[in-house]
Order: structure tokens, then C-alpha cells, then sequence
């Protein structure tokens, strides 16, 4: 006999303004791509265990430049970091996740991001930020401390790529955040969630790519990983 499975999915659009740091947040968006942002605040209720249940902000970016990004969802996961970061912290709570759209070029990317997941990447960034500030006033030998222990051996190979990178590129000025992703990976002996914090660092002469990875359950959120790319 065939099981026939049926799921209920009610979504309620939510007639509400947007607060003060909510309209910040979307003109925070807006100057960073450029382009043509629509909001709205709903609930959703389904039997699918799969669904995201709660109350969410759905942000819809249209017309903005992103042919630089190889994949949407990069910009996808910086709108919706830069909005949740935004937030008094009440607000932060009053939402269960944000649903971000990216529609560029006939093609068209949701994602849905849990807030608990925004609140740990939000955590993981002042780590991002030290290492850029490290890099920037190249005072290498901080970074040991922000490394995972298994990785401090590798603090000299560190410190020759950030000074070849620096003179074919110039030195850092800034660090420009555009997004995340999380992946599983290995380490030391152990198996555990990755986060790898994406951005550019602004440079005398040219620009870069730049990456810090760090470990996810590790309360410290220790580095695993930096990388740079032109």
C-alpha cells in the first residue's frame, strides 16, 4: 500500500512598518549593492519538519551589480548578516529566521537563515575583524593566540604569505565583509562545524580576496584556516 504524506504550509504576511534599525538595516543593504530592495514580515506555520517555523523578515534584492559573485548565495548570507546585525538586540529575538531573495540576471536564490545561526556568525566576526586589524598593522605575532592549537606550528608560513601578498599587492587599509558559508571538516582528531568568513581587504594597490575559517563549536571560535586570493 502506498503512504500518502500530506504537509500543511500556512505562510501569513504580517501587516507591520518596519522599525527605525530595521529601516537602517535596509539602507545599510542598499548602499553596499546598490539596487532595489521589498520587504516584508510573515509567519510561518507547516507540518514539515523540514520547514523553518516562526516569524520571519523576508528581504527581496533586485537590479544590483553581482556579477563579480560566482555563487548568489554569498551575497545572500552578507544581506542577511548585515540586516540581522543591524537589530537591537529585542528585535534579534523577535525573529526566528530571515529569508533573503537575490534575483539577478533570470535567476532567482532563497535562502533562509536561522537567527540562531546569525547570532553565531555575528559572534565569530570580531575574529575576522582582529585578523584583518593583525594584518593591517602587521603585528603577526597576535595571530598565534587566535589559532587553533593544531595550526600554531604553521604561524611562519603565515607570516612569509602575508608578506609576499603585501608586496605584490600593497598594504591592507580595510576589510570588507561579504558573507559566510559553514561546511564540515576535520580538526586535529576531531570532525566539527566550520565557518568560513568571507570579505576583500582593501589594499594600497590592489584589492584581495580574503578568507578566516574558524571553528564553530569551539567557544573561542579558534582558526583553522586563512587564505587569500587576488
Amino acid at each position: 500500500m502506498k503512504k500518502i504524506y500530506t504537509f500543511f504550509i500556512a505562510i501569513f504576511l504580517l501587516q507591520a512598518c518596519a522599525s527605525e534599525q530595521e529601516s537602517a538595516a535596509i539602507d545599510n543593504i542598499l548602499m553596499f549593492y546598490g539596487g532595489r530592495a521589498e520587504w516584508s514580515i510573515g509567519r510561518n506555520a507547516s507540518t514539515d519538519d523540514e520547514e523553518i517555523q516562526g516569524k520571519f523578515f523576508e528581504i527581496k534584492l533586485s537590479d544590483a551589480d553581482l556579477s563579480s559573485y560566482k555563487y548568489l548565495s554569498m551575497p545572500a548570507s552578507n544581506i542577511a548578516y548585515l540586516f540581522y546585525s543591524s537589530l537591537a538586540p529585542d528585535e534579534k529575538n523577535s525573529y526566528d529566521f530571515v529569508r533573503v531573495i537575490v534575483d539577478y540576471n533570470g535567476k532567482e536564490k532563497v535562502v533562509e537563515y536561522p537567527t540562531q545561526e546569525l547570532e553565531l556568525v555575528s559572534s565569530s566576526m570580531p575574529v575576522f575583524e582582529s585578523t584583518a586589524e593583525i594584518l593591517k598593522t602587521e603585528k603577526y605575532e597576535r595571530l598565534e593566540e587566535l589559532l587553533e592549537k593544531n595550526y600554531r606550528a604553521e604561524i611562519g608560513g603565515y607570516e612569509n604569505t602575508f608578506a609576499q601578498v603585501d608586496s605584490a599587492y600593497g598594504k591592507v587599509t580595510g576589510l570588507s565583509i561579504h558573507g559566510y558559508s559553514f561546511s564540515q571538516g576535520k580538526v586535529g582528531s576531531r570532525y566539527t562545524d566550520l565557518l568560513k568568513l568571507s570579505g576583500v581587504l582593501t589594499r594600497e594597490k590592489q584589492h584581495t580576496d580574503f578568507s578566516v575559517t574558524v571553528d564553530a563549536k569551539d567557544p573561542q571560535k579558534k582558526i583553522v584556516d586563512v587564505k587569500f586570493q587576488k
